[in-house]
């Protein structure tokens, strides 16, 4: 919802938090399965959307290659994606 600029964040979390949970409790199997799948596909449609038609070498290089920055807001998100990552 940041995406569509729709405000407050907290309240769609809520809404769309609460909107699962009932999907999970209260709908039959296939019904949920249904609404994964296409919660699924809508993710995934962002692979399919370029918006800068980047190069397929371009892409690959910086998919294998990391991009290593050293400030403070890199450092951070490293951190967070190692930690979540090691602790479990």
């Amino acid at each position: 919802m940041q995406l569509l600029h729709a405000e407050p964040t907290w309240l769609w979390a809520l809404v769309a938090g609460t909107l699962i949970a009932a999907l999970l409790v209260l709908a039959p199997s296939p019904a949920s399965r249904f609404v994964f799948k296409l919660l699924c596909a809508a993710l995934l449609s962002y692979l399919a959307v370029q918006s800068g038609h980047p190069s397929v070498g371009s892409v690959l290089s910086h998919t294998l290659i990391p991009h290593i920055e050293l400030n403070k807001a890199y450092l951070v998100l490293l951190v967070a994606v190692l930690g979540t990552t090691i602790s479990p």
